[in-house]
């Protein structure tokens, strides 16, 4: 099937399908993160047009996909590490208590890399080497940017991820302990966040 399987950079029409797999990527906090925040909305209808502006830093523009059959079955998406910042539209437009909540992320000292913001695959194409050539395709992109490092966050309950991670040759480099966010559902209240980095 790896035969089968297109790898190409994202366009604005994926939109849809990005914002679906960040939110996979997320475990579903993004979801829950956004709720209530625009009355009525849909995270999707809150994320769609933020990721298909490419005035900014976080759009399809820095996504690869993964395609079999029509169909996308993984994504990933990632920058240099000089953007992830909070900016000041998110100011603007996230309430304090839930800017909180992210600065325990974005206040972390991350070494001059390409960031994996997000990396997810359809769970019915898991195992199939998909992860590691999206990864592969992110070394790749730092490579071309004069960068020798990839970063990025996993959850500490998951710990598939961080066995995953771990075989693709990330360490740890800091643990972060997470503080309780009353937005979010008990199975989406994560204790603890490992920021890992591979040197390429």
């Amino acid at each position: 099937m790896s035969e089968k399987i297109l790898y190409r950079p994202a366009k604005a029409s994926d939109t849809s399908e990005i914002v679906k797999y960040l939110n996979i990527a997320a475990e579903g906090v993004y979801e829950q993160f956004f709720n209530e925040i625009y009355p009525g909305a849909k995270y999707t209808e809150v994320m769609t047009p933020i990721i298909s502006d490419d005035s900014h830093h976080y759009n399809y523009t820095n996504v690869y996909l993964a395609e079999y059959d029509s169909n996308i079955i993984g994504s990933v998406m990632h920058y240099h590490t000089e953007y992830y910042f909070i900016t000041e539209w998110m100011k603007q437009h996230y309430p304090p208590e839930r800017l909180e909540y992210l600065k325990q992320w974005y206040e972390q000292e991350i070494p001059e890399s390409l960031l994996i913001d997000s990396l997810a695959v359809d769970q019915n194409y898991r195992s199939q080497g998909i992860g590691k050539e999206l990864i592969r395709l992110a070394k790749d992109t730092a490579k071309s940017e004069g960068l020798d490092k990839l970063s990025l966050f996993v959850f500490e309950e998951n710990s598939l991820a961080q066995k995953f991670y771990e075989r693709e040759g990330f360490k740890v480099l800091q643990r972060i302990s997470l503080k309780s966010f009353d937005y979010l559902k008990p199975d989406c209240d994560f204790t603890g966040s490992r920021l890992m980095v591979l040197e390429i």
